[in-house]
Order: structure tokens, then sequence, then C-alpha cells
């Protein structure tokens, strides 16, 4: 689904009428779309449709039609200058619904008793096209929604966007409904990923309501999602063995930062490579013995590289023969022998390896910033995996800038350095240096905790290994580093993780990913007993 702005969805929908779609039929599509999020999400209990003026209001009234049809008990809310005919409040009331028309307090107080009894409530009263702060009635409609869900277990379902948000730009000038989730219609509106109205959106479901097929393409960004990664996610042959899977060249650590390149490395084993390689000093050496026994080393000289930091570069150039992927930079310290480390193994893997793929992270990013002079020399396929912060180091933009439309600042970035980027944040993006991007629609703040990039950074380090191309590395990666936090959260009941804890749900979510593909057989589907 591509990320979408007001224009360009109203401009789609100019391009369905124009190839023989009816707005009866689009709408038709959205509504359908809405009743079937609403049974997923609740799929028992009475219902509230809460419906308004234009075409919002209308898919909320298909959405109410279609439950009440399937025996649900749908009771449909309707705002003053709403746009429905008298038929088709007869067709909604045949079905079985009831109907109410707000023309005050009289009627809000039976709208309390309704969503007093709901499981869920519909939002169907402001769409796309509302701009500014709510006003009343409307304002009053959408506190009242939010304080009935705030008083009781009623979930809310929003269509296409929260009322009161503006579908733009994210902002949020008035009252907005606090949607459990959104079920997005046609593209996802940029303001849906851009605080604070993302805040509002909750979780969000794909609606599709039948737009022709490529009417959408020209736009650059799209949502990374499970069908797309699915495809990508790495084959594990029968006849595989270790070689198979590759080798991952792990170039991290300093005496304050042991932990980083053990959860780098770790992650890289568990997405599936065959190998693991720590580059490390004796020190350091002996703490990822003890947490990793799977790895094998590069041996560095003792205090590399804030030391011997050429020794230590040498060592590393030479081992990059017998590497799939190199990732440089978890925990590796801002000691000038770190740049210097970082800076002449980067020039030498483009000069002797330049089909060596590296991932950059962390401590390499950080020279990176301060050396721009690199980037003509360091040739093609990387993947670089910035912060916000790390991110306006390296191109000077306001975090704040960067934070407001992650996805344009990543593209951009990865057109200028010809470079994969990965933008990691809330709504990490994924920039390509054609100018293409996809950004992840599924915040979790239970990421927001030391070591979590280092695993992301391996993941896709591990996934490279195994032979994806940068960017569905980077796909893939994003999609199931985040998964296995959900996992995480989900088996554990609760909503903090340490980065350590995603590890082994990695090759969980994989496993998943390639079941579901068709790859190979439910755990025990045939007994053991008899078998060879």
């Amino acid at each position: 689904m591509y990320v979408v702005s007001v224009a360009e969805m109203r401009a789609a929908e100019a391009a369905a009428a124009a190839a023989g779609i009816t707005e009866d039929a689009l709408q038709a599509r959205a509504g359908a779309a809405v009743a079937e999020v609403a049974q997923r999400l609740c799929p028992s209990g009475n219902v509230v449709v809460l419906a308004g003026v234009g075409n919002n209001g209308r898919d909320g009234w298909v959405a109410a039609r279609n439950l009440a049809a399937a025996g649900r008990q749908v009771r449909l809310y309707l705002a003053p200058r709403h746009a429905l005919s008298e038929a088709e409040l007869a067709a909604f009331l045949a079905v079985g619904g009831a109907v109410l028309v707000h023309t005050g307090e009289e009627t809000a107080a039976t709208l309390r008793a309704w969503l007093a009894e709901a499981a869920l409530a519909i939002d169907a009263l402001l769409g796309i096209g509302a701009r500014g702060a709510a006003r009343p009635p409307l304002s009053d409609l959408i506190a009242l929604l939010n304080a009935a869900a705030a008083d009781r277990r009623l979930r809310v379902l929003a269509v296409d966007v929260p009322s009161g948000i503006d579908a733009d730009t994210g902002a949020v000038p008035g009252e907005a409904v606090r949607a459990d989730a959104t079920v997005v219609l046609g593209g996802v509106k940029r303001g849906l990923l851009r605080f604070p109205a993302a805040a509002l959106a909750g979780v969000l479901y794909a609606g599709d309501i039948g737009l022709p097929p490529g009417v959408l393409a020209s736009c650059p960004v799209q949502v990374l999602d499970r069908a797309a990664v699915r495809a990508e996610v790495p084959r594990r042959p029968p006849e595989a063995h270790k070689g198979t899977f590759g080798r991952v060249l792990v170039a991290g650590g300093c005496a304050a930062y042991y932990g980083a390149p053990y959860l780098a490395g770790a992650a890289a084993a568990r997405a599936g490579c065959g190998l693991v390689a720590f580059a490390a000093a004796p020190a350091l050496q002996a703490v990822l013995a003890s947490l990793l026994p799977e790895a094998t080393y590069v041996p560095l000289p003792e205090g590399a590289p804030d030391r011997q930091a050429e020794t230590a570069a040498e060592a590393v150039i030479k081992a990059l023969d017998s590497a799939q992927v190199l990732l440089i930079g978890p925990g590796l310290g801002r000691s000038e022998g770190a740049r210097e480390f970082t800076r002449r193994v980067l020039l030498e893997r483009a000069a002797r390896r330049p089909d060596l793929p590296v991932v950059v992270d962390a401590d390499a990013l950080y020279f990176l910033a301060q050396e721009q002079a690199l980037w003509d020399r360091l040739g093609a396929g990387l993947i670089l995996t910035p912060h916000h912060g790390e991110m306006a180091r390296l191109t000077g933009e306001a975090p704040s800038a960067i934070a407001a439309e992650p996805w344009e600042v990543a593209r951009a970035a990865a057109a200028r350095w010809g470079q994969v980027v990965v933008l990691k944040g809330p709504f990490t993006a994924i920039g390509t240096p054609d100018e293409r991007a996809w950004v992840l629609a599924r915040p979790n703040p239970a990421l927001a905790t030391g070591g979590t990039g280092d695993v992301l950074a391996g993941t896709i380090a591990g996934l490279l290994a195994q032979g994806l191309s940068p960017l569905a590395a980077a796909r893939v990666g994003v999609y199931v580093h985040a998964a296995a936090a959900e996992a995480v959260l989900a088996d554990a009941q609760r909503d903090l993780l340490l980065a350590s804890d995603l590890l082994p749900a990695l090759a969980r979510v994989l496993g998943e990913l390639r079941l579901e593909r068709g790859d190979t057989r439910p755990a025990g589907w045939a007994p053991w007993a008899g078998r060879l």
C-alpha cells in the first residue's frame, strides 16, 4: 500500500472514475473493508457507528449495513446534514439496524446509552478533507466518544483517519478521536505516519477499495507489509551447509561497549547466517566467547582499535576475503584510533572487495559524518542504519525535520549517497538510490532501549550473508525486527523488553514467514514413530 497525500488520493479516485468505477462502487468496497476489520477486531457485541457528512459518513453507513446483515446489533448515529437518503436509511432499517439523527443534548444522551452497551464504536464522522479544528456538534460527539472509550472497555475503529486530525500534516488542532485501530482506505494518508496524529490512529489495517491497478504507482513511498517481506525471506534448502548461508564479519566493540558487537553478531546468527566472526582484541574476545560460543574470531592486538589502528585494520582487511558481509560500527567507540580504523577498512574494502556488502552502523556513522569527502570513495553496496540523531549529523538537518517525514529524508539521502539507507525511529524508513522508500507503519516504544539498533544491524547483515540484495535485506530485516519485538511483548504480556530478548524471536518470525510461504511443514506434522 502506498503512502499518499490527500491530493494524490483525490487524483486516484478521479482516475478510478475515468476508468468507469463509480463512487458507489468505491464506497461499497470501502464499507465492506471496514466491516471486515470490525468483525476481526471485535467479533461479538453491539456496534455503534457514528457517521458524518460526505464520503466518510457513507463508508460508515455501508459498514453498518453489512454488519447488521451479518447478524450484529448495529446502531447508526448520524450527524446533522448527513448525506444519506431516505431509501438508504430504509435499507439499513430493513436488515435490523437502528438509526438516530443528532438534534442536541437529548439525542446525545441516547448516544451515551448506546455506547455504554456497545463493544465497538466505528468513527466515520470526518474524513480526509477536514481542515482545522472540529466544530460543534462534531467536536462534542468526538469528546463524548472518547469519554465513553476511556470509561470502559469500548474499542474504537476509525474509517480512513480518526476524526479531527489533519490527514496531510498529522496536526491535531482540536478534539480528535482516539482510535484503537484505523482502516486505511486506498492509501495510507501521510498524517497517519506523523505525530501527534499517529498516536491517535492505533493499529493500521489495509482496506482495498478497488482502485485501478497502478493508479498510485507514481507515488514513491510504500508501506512495508508482511506479504512483500514474506516473498523475500531467504530459503533454507535441505542440501545446504554452513557455507551456503555465508559468513558475517563484525568489526566493533571497545572497552566501554562490549555488548554491542555481541548483540549484532548474535542477531546475524539468529537471522540465519552460517558463520559469525568477530574482529576482537583478547579482552573482548574472552567476553564474546562466553556469550556466543558458536562464533569465530579475527584476532586483533590488545587495545585495538583505539590503539594500533593500522594493525587492526590490516587484520580486518585480510579477513574480508573470506567474508560475505562486513558489519562495522557497533560499540566501536569514538577515539581517533577507531576513526582511522574505520576509514582504512572502508576504503580498502572499496578497493579490494567492492562486491562485499557492508552494514555501516553506530560509531562508524559518526566518523562518516565527520569525513564527508569519503562518500565518493566508498563504492556501492552499503547499508547505512542511522537513528534520527545520527542522520542529523550526517545531513546537517534538524532532528525535528527528520522526525516529521523520515521516509522523505531517507530516500533523499539514499539518492545523494547512492546507498540503501535504513533510518531508524518510530516509523523506520528505508530509502533507495532511485528515490523510492518504504516505511514501517508499526511504532513500538518498547524498542526505544539500548542495543535494539545493534540487533537490527546484525539482522540485516545475517540476511545479506544469505544472498539477499541490500534492499531486500533491509526490508526483511526491518520487518522481522519489529515483528520479533511484538512477539516478545505478546508472549510476556508486558510492554517493555531488553534488546537481548529479541534474539530468539528473530528466528521464530523468520520461521513463521517461511511456513506461511509453504517452505516447511509445521512442527509435529508427522509422527516420529517409524521414521528413518
